[in-house]
């Protein structure tokens, strides 16, 4: 529900959002499959996906925190722009 609201703020909102759902879908999926030979493979995969959300979630806070100290954008937050808009 997270990842639907922050679509409309910006990309860099999104991104942390989307790339939880997934690592949670994934690693439920790996979990799931017990002693299957898949199940690692899965689970590894989520793991490397979280760290990845890791990574977008600390860009995230970074980008919010040195734009919002220095009064001016540093790193892209890439905002959601509606159809017809130009910015």
């Amino acid at each position: 529900m997270l990842a639907v609201g922050a679509r409309t703020i910006s990309l860099a909102a999104f991104l942390p959002f989307l790339l939880a759902v997934a690592v949670l879908v994934l690693l439920a999926i790996g979990l799931l499959g017990g002693a299957a030979g898949w199940a690692g493979t899965v689970t590894k995969l989520g793991g490397w996906l979280a760290l990845a959300d890791g990574l977008a979630a600390w860009y995230l806070a970074s980008a919010l925190l040195l734009n919002n100290t220095m009064g001016r954008d540093l790193l892209p937050l890439w905002p959601y722009q509606r159809s017809g808009e130009r910015g």
